[in-house]
């Protein structure tokens, strides 16, 4: 499972510790080691260019990702953009925050609603045991590749769709099976009989 991992800059200077737990556990859970996308720079004395070539990379590395996990106690602009980008391409995200009982009350991203996206705020004791429910979760929510032969008509339209509503071609294909699915009263009553 390929992880995405990123943090403020402030939160990895000021929890070290933290931030290494973070890391080791998910190595030690997943068997890999998180992409980590402040390890690639050091923005404060880096030049344009390789500033554009860590964003380049990191773009790319959160495309391939399976999952995304962000350290968000302290927000920023960067994790925002990771969340949503992650979220948009359907991919289970686990934000955290370290508990802060001095400012109780809801999180911004708390109050979203979203199949993918999980909150949760943790202390030093527990965050293990966050990572792993989490991981173990994601892997029912992860989408099932498949591959689909269509005509070139379909796939003429897909490619203008996707350049005209600049979104994938299998966004385009995933929300016609959704509305598809959602319009479709055999398979809820089926659904129904299940439950």
């Amino acid at each position: 499972m390929n992880i995405y991992f990123t943090t403020s800059g402030k939160f990895f200077k000021e929890n070290k510790k933290i931030y290494d737990k973070i890391i080791k556990t998910l190595s030690k859970l997943t068997g890999n080691k998180p992409y980590v996308a402040l390890e690639d720079i050091d923005y404060e004395n880096a030049s344009e260019q390789e500033i554009l070539r860590a964003v380049k990379k990191m773009v790319k590395q959160l495309n391939n990702a399976d999952i995304v996990i962000t350290e968000n106690t302290y927000s920023v602009a960067a994790v925002g953009y990771d969340i949503a980008t992650a979220i948009n391409s359907r991919k289970p995200v686990l934000v955290l925050k370290l508990q802060d009982k001095s400012k109780p009350g809801p999180h911004p991203i708390n109050v979203l609603r979203n199949r993918l996206l999980t909150y949760t705020e943790y202390t030093g004791q527990n965050l293990e045991d966050i990572l792993k429910d989490f991981i173990e979760n994601a892997h029912e929510m992860l989408d099932t590749k498949f591959i689909l032969i269509i005509s070139p008509e379909i796939d003429r339209y897909l490619e203008w769709a996707a350049d005209n509503k600049r979104m994938h071609k299998a966004q385009i294909v995933r929300k016609a099976v959704e509305k598809e699915m959602d319009n479709d009263g055999l398979y809820k009553q089926h659904l129904e009989r299940k439950a």
